[in-house]
């Protein structure tokens, strides 16, 4: 039985770094978009909200739009370090290639863009923007 506890505990303990190193990955995104000392023009879109909604669900055309505007300022910031790099790159090139190809736009939503993400998908996205960071020097905590 102690084998299970340690392992239990093990596994809690891989959940919580986790949790952390997305929450911390997507501050880390806020404090790069923060970089200049003025908010840039992209972020006024999540700040919108009269009173703001901290407990509404996010969409996955949210995480989408919020990816393509980070990569974008990454892009810009780190530019001489190879900027979102290409595996963020190739994600939002993936996302931009099928909105062309199908038709989708602004106002012709593709349908999943209303679907509830999940924490899955929140930290595979926000694990691909901590790894950039990370190796682009801007922060080394792993």
């Amino acid at each position: 039985m102690k084998q299970k506890g340690e392992k239990e505990r093990a596994q809690s303990s891989a959940t919580i770094t986790q949790t952390l190193c997305l929450i911390s990955g997507f501050s880390l995104i806020l404090m790069v978009a923060s970089y200049a000392v003025t908010t840039p023009g992209w972020w006024s879109g999540v700040l919108n909200g009269n009173p703001p909604n901290d407990y509404m669900v996010a969409n996955q055309g949210q995480l989408k739009l919020f990816t393509e505007r980070a990569v974008s300022q990454l892009n810009t910031t780190f530019s001489t370090n190879g900027g979102a790099g290409p595996a963020l790159s190739n994600l939002v090139y993936g996302w931009q290639q099928d909105y062309a190809t199908n038709g989708y736009s602004p106002s012709h939503l593709k349908p999943s863009d209303y679907q509830t993400v999940n924490v899955g998908q929140l930290k595979y996205v926000g694990n691909m923007v901590w790894s950039r960071l990370v190796s682009v020097g801007y922060t080394s905590w792993l």
